[in-house]
């Protein structure tokens, strides 16, 4: 798991989920060199929720960034080859 925190959102990332991708929900996406710079522009954007991260191709991974996840949506979260999905877990405090 991994964790991101400023004065007033932490983000903890789940264990990855191989072959699986959450559908429907993505916002944005984008070509990123590592899994990590993904979970950077998801904790970046409070619009975030969880991540699928492509395969790497010759410019990177595809990052799509979702304003859901796999607990509000279950059944959007669906096989496709290749992909990673990532959930969070986020708090938002009151500075």
């Amino acid at each position: 798991m991994i964790a991101f925190a400023d004065a007033c959102r932490h983000l903890h990332f789940f264990y990855p989920v191989p072959g699986k991708a959450l559908v429907g929900h993505v916002f944005e996406t984008m070509e990123v060199e590592t899994g990590e710079q993904c979970e950077i522009r998801c904790y970046r954007d409070h619009k975030c929720l969880s991540v699928n991260l492509g395969p790497y191709q010759v410019n990177g991974h595809t990052c799509e960034l979702s304003k859901s996840d796999h607990v509000r949506n279950p059944d959007d979260l669906v096989p496709r080859p290749g992909y990673i999905y990532k959930g969070t877990e986020v708090m938002n405090h009151l500075q």
